[in-house]
């Protein structure tokens, strides 16, 4: 099941990239929607997600998984949501 996930949730990271790349910011947003909805569908522990986003861009630059640690790492349990969300929107913004 995981591994299903982390194939879907690549996928999805590359179209996100490569939109963002071509410009089309707001489907590079749906694309990066799409791939942490396929990661919290299917259960996907939130302490792996970095693995997940290293796999994913793996040969591409890692700063988005430097980030996720920065952002997930250490973070109590009533920031996780809202330091969840500041991920996103960071990653949306590039």
């Amino acid at each position: 099941m995981e591994q299903d996930a982390e194939k879907a949730f690549s996928k999805e990271l590359r179209r996100s990239i490569e939109a963002r790349e071509a410009g089309n910011i707001g489907q590079a947003d749906d694309f990066l929607d799409n791939a942490f909805a396929n990661l919290r569908i299917a259960g996907y522990p939130e302490d792996k997600i970095h693995e997940a986003i290293a796999k994913a861009t793996q040969g591409q630059n890692l700063v988005n998984s430097m980030k996720w640690e920065y952002y997930t790492r250490g973070v109590n349990e009533y920031r996780k949501p809202y330091a969840k969300d500041a991920y996103e929107r960071l990653i949306k913004q590039q």
